[in-house]
């Protein structure tokens, strides 16, 4: 992993890291490459498997250097996809030219960011992308409770449209909902797509379904039925052992 750990450590010292964001990206990676560990570890895979999930990890938002240097924000639907940008680095870097999984690399990258996963992939790739994607995600709430990311208050009503997206089980698309307030749901979205046992475990056994719906609550109070509604359907959701996917 040294030579993984430089390339990336020596790439993002080309941008300011004392900017808060590029900073916060940073911490973020190292933290979703800890939970790609102990996900793979959870599903008793080989050291090369564990191995293979943490560089994924360590490089899937790595274009977001680039993409906030050149557009001054991360919002993919208003520049570009950074995963797309993560890929490119790499690429263009051939620093994972000789590495016999870097296809699977690429691919999981590429999907970590997507709304679902693109079909007609192989099992091995299937499962690196599920891994990323809930690694990813962990943190990403972790981040919301946390305060590192905040939620912007709003006087206006989530759409039905949006509300009932959440409750039917389904990720939020922030490209199709022109107002903010719904735009904002992505966060509760996230919680609809979790693929292992060890990820709800940790989300129910950490309190954070109840602790990410107060910080929603603080944020749009004039929302309380909604927030309580779409959380209490995550909850029922995360906790019932016959809706829980399976690898």
């Amino acid at each position: 992993m040294d030579k993984y750990l430089k390339f990336y450590n020596d790439f993002i010292s080309k941008y300011d890291l004392s900017i808060e964001k590029n900073n916060k990206k940073k911490n973020h990676t190292f933290k979703v490459v800890e939970n790609c560990n102990y996900i793979a570890r959870s599903l008793n895979l080989n050291e090369e498997e564990i191995f293979l999930a943490n560089l994924i990890g360590l490089f899937h938002d790595i274009g977001r250097f680039v993409q906030l240097n050149k557009y001054g924000k991360f919002r993919d639907y208003e520049t570009e996809d950074h995963a797309l940008l993560s890929n490119a680095v790499l690429k263009e870097n051939h620093i994972l030219d000789d590495y016999k999984y870097k296809d699977i690399v690429y691919k999981a990258i590429e999907n970590h960011n997507k709304l679902n996963i693109e079909t007609g992939l192989d099992d091995q790739t299937m499962l690196f992308c599920k891994i990323i994607r809930d690694a990813d995600k962990l943190d990403i709430i972790n981040e919301v409770i946390e305060g590192v990311t905040s939620l912007n208050s709003f006087n206006d009503d989530y759409s039905k449209d949006a509300v009932e997206n959440i409750l039917n089980g389904y990720p939020i698309n922030p490209s199709i909902y022109p107002d903010l307030v719904d735009k904002s749901l992505v966060k509760i979205g996230l919680l609809n797509d979790i693929n292992f046992n060890y990820t709800k475990e940790y989300i129910l056994n950490n309190n954070m379904i109840e602790k990410l719906k107060r910080r929603y609550l603080q944020s749009n109070p004039g929302n309380k039925d909604s927030i309580n509604l779409m959380f209490d359907k995550i909850k029922e959701r995360l906790g019932n052992d016959n809706a829980r996917k399976k690898i």
